[in-house]
């Protein structure tokens, strides 16, 4: 608790006493200046160490979105084998089988690291194509969707932070021209 006598040579903060100094006009200008030039020197270092703090961030956040750019990676290498296993079901043998088994569990412990970092998949593929979440990677004529329709993700896109990190790479519908 701050207390505060009243009398103007001293002062009492928390139990411990300051003591005013009287001191010739000269000295005591010379000592504000000293006292503006430190508080000027404290908010230049203040700025510095606050620059160098946002330069960090923006590296640790730099770092962090090619890890999970990498573990996506690696989601997509699983993706493509289960899919190559699919068209070759009827080779799969019991012992494969067992082996699929631990991969598809892998695969979904991977899924679930990703996911708690807060990195989303790209799912609003029904509102069509859109160039800040899809990158076009081909067309096809199909009269049953509208100009624009997405017709198949070659590559899923996912959001880290409300951005995104990948964009969906899509097939697009465009019936102009057919």
């Amino acid at each position: 608790m701050k207390k505060y006598k009243s009398t103007p040579e001293v002062f009492e903060i928390d139990e411990q006493p300051f003591r005013l100094v009287t001191a010739p006009a000269d000295k005591l200008e010379n000592s504000l200046e000293s006292i503006d030039s430190d508080v000027r020197a404290l908010i230049y270092r203040l700025a510095a160490a606050e620059q160098h703090h946002s330069e960090q961030e923006q590296e640790f956040q730099n770092r962090n979105k090619a890890l999970l750019l990498a573990l996506i990676d690696v989601l997509d290498a699983f993706e493509r084998v289960f899919t190559i296993i699919r068209k070759k079901q009827d080779q799969v043998n019991p012992q494969m089988e067992k082996w699929v088994g631990n991969f598809s569990t892998v695969r979904r412990l991977l899924e679930n690291l990703i996911f708690e970092q807060g990195v989303r998949a790209i799912e609003n593929l029904d509102d069509g194509f859109n160039p800040e979440w899809h990158k076009a990677t081909d067309t096809v004529s199909d009269n049953s969707k509208a100009d624009g329709a997405i017709a198949k993700v070659v590559l899923k896109g996912y959001v880290w932070r409300n951005t995104v990190l990948r964009k969906a790479e899509v097939v697009t519908v465009c019936n102009t021209g057919s």
